[in-house]
């Protein structure tokens, strides 16, 4: 068992505009190489992501806790605060926040030691995401070890 950082050890990136997910790659057919969606918009938004995650020294931790809150901008006001619930899907927009934290080198072990404590999008006025970081402790309050893995014995 462990312990996540308190509050006050938390990083909280505020990013404005329209969160975009993590564009995947589409099959190229038998024997093609994979085509790549990344879009412009995609492109703006995770350089406007790895700006915000630049801003703050790296977390040391191998294991980071994460929370992230997206809005989504409509113009109808009866929907603001609501729950969004339509495409994009959640785990792929806060995976795209990740990547970014991980290239702009705040996730300096790169984002496959990240756990989502949460992900939520909501309708809003003006969009915009959230992505609090907590560096995670095992129960002595140091970092746990990574798992190590076994190599399997050679067929001979």
């Amino acid at each position: 068992m462990g312990t996540c950082a308190p509050a006050s050890e938390a990083i909280i990136i505020h990013v404005a505009g329209v969160p975009r997910p993590l564009p995947r790659g589409r099959g190229g057919g038998e024997g093609k190489r994979p085509v790549s969606i990344t879009g412009r918009k995609a492109k703006t938004w995770a350089a406007q992501v790895e700006a915000e995650c630049r801003k703050w020294p790296p977390i040391r931790t191998r294991v980071v806790a994460c929370r992230v809150t997206c809005y989504l901008p409509t113009d109808k006001a009866e929907r603001w605060g609501q729950r969004h619930w339509p495409v994009p899907d959640s785990d792929n927009l806060a995976k795209m926040l990740t990547d970014c934290a991980a290239r702009a080198g705040l996730l300096p072990h790169g984002d496959s030691g990240v756990f989502y404590e949460g992900i939520d999008k909501f309708w809003a006025r003006s969009g915009g995401a959230v992505m609090e970081l907590r560096p995670w402790r095992g129960e002595s309050g140091a970092e746990p070890e990574p798992a190590r893995q076994e190599k399997a014995p050679r067929a001979g």
